[in-house]
């Protein structure tokens, strides 16, 4: 609450420019995202251990990009292929058990 009254003095939105489709948005995310997602990511935690559900959050990213591109059309661009490159590369190298590491 308090983020929002800070952020609506420091940014000064023009409400005339809301659309319905942009206040749906908020009211859905903010329940189902906000509250529907930490709880599907703490009884992940409980399932599958606090490591192996933090990679969840590397793996977010992703689902956005992909999402956006399925529902507005985009396409990636050279930019972000290029940060998903070693996004995807550092889930696979945190999904690497420890045996087969040779780390002295």
């Amino acid at each position: 609450m308090i983020l929002s009254i800070l952020g609506w003095h420091a940014e000064k939105p023009h409400v005339q420019y809301f659309s319905i489709a942009s206040l749906w948005a908020v009211i859905y995310l903010g329940p189902f995202a906000g509250i529907f997602g930490i709880l599907c990511y703490f009884t992940l935690q409980q399932k599958v251990g606090v490591f192996k559900a933090s990679i969840a959050f590397l793996i977010f990213p992703l689902i956005a990009l992909s999402f956006e591109n399925l529902v507005c059309g985009h396409t990636l661009s050279n930019r972000s292929m290029i940060c998903v490159v070693p996004l995807i590369f550092g889930i696979l190298l945190t999904l690497i058990p420890k045996k087969h590491l040779k780390i002295h």
